[in-house]
């Protein structure tokens, strides 16, 4: 005949991809309508009070720490390095939270 046809491998190669294009899609459709299904509840002022607390902690110990170290390192600075070469008081406050912030 004039009229050319695939062979039979290539038909049933293209059924193949018909047939996984067509799962593939109800698929993603079935996945998406699942997503859709599970949304997820809003959070309650108990959940978002320990979200805050947990989160606070630390900040407030680094702050602690922080503020510990700057006034302790500008003290003793005052003491040695601000008598020795003359620094004010807040020089040597300002080196002391250069230092704090150096180790933090």
């Amino acid at each position: 005949h004039a009229h050319s046809r695939p062979s039979g491998t290539s038909l049933n190669a293209l059924k193949r991809r018909r047939f996984s294009t067509v799962i593939n899609e109800d698929l993603e459709d079935k996945l998406r309508k699942q997503a859709e299904d599970a949304m997820v509840p809003r959070p309650t002022s108990r959940q978002y009070f320990k979200l805050w607390l947990v989160n606070a902690i630390p900040f407030i110990g680094f702050g602690f720490a922080d503020n510990l170290i700057m006034i302790v390192a500008g003290d003793a600075i005052d003491q040695s390095l601000g008598i020795t070469l003359g620094l004010s008081t807040l020089a040597a406050a300002g080196l002391g939270n250069l230092l704090s912030d150096v180790v933090g």
